[in-house]
């Protein structure tokens, strides 16, 4: 979903799209869903799993020089915290694997 979007509404290549969506899902998923969501809320979780795909964003469309503006972040950054809620959900009634 990130990388579809990144490519519509900036001048993100593919590869640079994929590449940005990787990293925030791999940080995303260590930081947020294994070590913060254990310890706290699904709300809590989510919004920090939010502003780090806000920052991550601004991050590379400043440095990748995308033609992103503040709401197309904001648009991401919404759709993706909408996801992580429910993904945390799901992660919550899955027995863990050991």
């Amino acid at each position: 979903m990130i990388t579809a979007l990144l490519v519509l509404l900036s001048n993100a290549s593919a590869a640079g799209a994929l590449i940005t969506a990787l990293g925030i899902a791999i940080v995303s998923y260590v930081l947020g869903d294994l070590m913060i969501l254990p310890q706290s809320t699904n709300l809590f979780a989510t919004a920090l799993d939010g502003v780090l795909v806000f920052l991550v964003l601004w991050f590379v469309s400043i440095s990748a020089d995308w033609t992103m503006s503040f709401v197309d972040i904001l648009i991401i950054t919404a759709l993706a915290g909408v996801f992580e809620y429910f993904f945390h959900m799901w992660l919550r009634r899955v027995p863990a694997r050991v």
